[in-house]
């Protein structure tokens, strides 16, 4: 280091290159800093201890503190709003939840996470349950960029439980002098909204999108052997509890329709991702048929085995908004070439993929 830097710049630099020394350009970026130095170590401090908290807000790959998030010793001392004992589907029990400067902690009695904010790509507010009007899920789905790891396991989302007549008062983040007083649920997402996560990525049933045969905001139906609700939400599917499944429209390249017959009690939503995978949402009541077909056709998705859809082709591919009339629309003929898609392997599980599992098995 240059007699110019002062010991503030060298520290800032040496932790610099640390944090970027096997990107391809990090090498370049730290001499070109230390130059710097020379003349004008205050600013060369000033660069290098940024270009550290980007890298380390990024989720950058190379050192611990760049994977985004790890299992580890988290401490909420400092948090804007802490939770106690939040009742969670995944991270499974209950846990504080802290909402700190950067990132979003959650401590338990076997282990804590630290999530950035920058890793929380939608935020899921699920309620009115059909099977339970007093619980509210809150469903934080990440962003598979970023490795998120509790033990051998990958986190791709977070399920928390609240009760629906719980209610929070608290400072305003943002005007101390004034209070937050509303629900829970509210509260919480306020804050995060506070924090930086952008107001497009929460989202929440709506009736006036899809309700179910029944009015309800979900159907019943099944990820492997576990029972869940589907909620089809106004730009993505979601799955709870177990695991929690978050599917962006953006992500699906086309659906199918399984067993979609008249001769059958249920039906299955085969979902294929333009990354190759799949995901099966099976048993779902053949009374929903028609207002799943109805969502499929107003939000635009595309019907197919994935093979023979071409995402380019936005307007030949994709479901007219008539075939539900139309004769020529066999929900029968579409089940038939859905045989052979279920008897493929599912390469979609809880353990991999996008932000579609929740956790790794």
């Amino acid at each position: 280091m240059s007699n110019g830097a002062g010991p503030g710049a060298a520290s800032r630099l040496a932790e610099l290159r640390a944090a970027v020394g096997n990107l391809a350009s990090g090498e370049e970026l730290s001499r070109a800093l230390e130059a710097e130095a020379k003349s004008n170590p205050a600013l060369a401090d000033r660069i290098a201890g940024l270009m550290v908290a980007v890298v380390r807000e990024a989720g950058a790959k190379g050192t611990e503190d760049q994977k985004g998030a790890s299992a580890h010793q988290v401490s909420l001392k400092d948090a804007r709003l802490v939770l106690k004992q939040v009742s969670c589907q995944f991270p499974r029990g209950r846990h504080d939840i802290g909402l700190l400067e950067s990132s979003l902690g959650i401590c338990g009695s076997k282990h804590d996470l630290e999530i950035p904010y920058t890793a929380i790509e939608h935020v899921a507010v699920l309620e009115n349950l059909p099977n339970d009007k007093k619980k509210i899920l809150v469903m934080l789905a990440l962003s598979r960029r970023v490795e998120i790891m509790l033990g051998k396991q990958k986190v791709t989302s977070v399920l928390m439980q609240f009760n629906a007549d719980e209610t929070l008062d608290i400072a305003d983040p943002e005007d101390p002098s004034s209070r937050l007083q509303d629900r829970t649920v509210v509260v919480l997402c306020q804050v995060l909204g506070f924090m930086g996560i952008d107001p497009t990525a929460f989202c929440s049933p709506d009736p006036e999108v899809f309700q179910s045969s029944r009015k309800q905001p979900a159907v019943s139906a099944f990820f492997k052997v576990n029972q869940g609700l589907l909620f089809l939400l106004p730009s993505a599917l979601c799955f709870v509890e177990k695991p929690p499944i978050f599917i962006s429209h953006s992500e699906i390249k086309s659906v199918e329709l399984g067993r979609a017959s008249s001769m059958s009690a249920t039906f299955d939503l085969i979902i294929h991702l333009k990354d190759g995978d799949i995901v099966e949402l099976g048993q779902i009541g053949t009374e929903e048929l028609q207002k799943v077909l109805a969502y499929i056709t107003e939000r635009k998705i595309k019907v197919g085995d994935g093979a023979d859809v071409e995402e380019e082709d936005s307007e030949g591919a994709e479901y007219d908004s008539d075939d539900e009339d139309d004769e020529d629309f066999d929900p029968e003929a579409s089940s038939d070439s859905c045989g052979e898609a279920s008897a493929r392997k599912r390469k979609r599980s809880a353990d991999e993929g996008p932000s579609a599992a929740g956790m790794t098995s």
